[in-house]
């Protein structure tokens, strides 16, 4: 009994992983999904009634799931005013 790998049989198989990651990619960058390389990062502003438990430089979460860092709290005019943004 051989346990060698058949040569087409590998070949077949290296293609259809470099074909599926391609269509991946692309299809990423079709429609709006993240960069291959993470993409760049930006920053948002909000303003909030309530900014009581925002501190500046501390992580940012979206139920449960961390999408950026707040980097300063101000404010202005009885409202309170968060940037954060998605880390490099």
């Amino acid at each position: 009994m051989s346990r060698e790998v058949p040569r087409s049989g590998a070949i077949g198989v290296a293609l259809s992983l470099a074909i599926t990651i391609t269509v991946f990619i692309l299809l990423n960058s079709a429609f709006g999904g993240p960069g291959a390389l993470g993409g760049p990062s930006y920053r948002v502003s909000a303003s909030v009634s309530d900014a009581q438990n925002l501190v500046a430089s501390r992580s940012y979460s979206v139920r449960g799931v961390r999408v950026g860092d707040v980097a300063g709290v101000q404010l202005a005019a009885a409202r309170a005013r968060h940037d954060c943004g998605r880390p490099e």
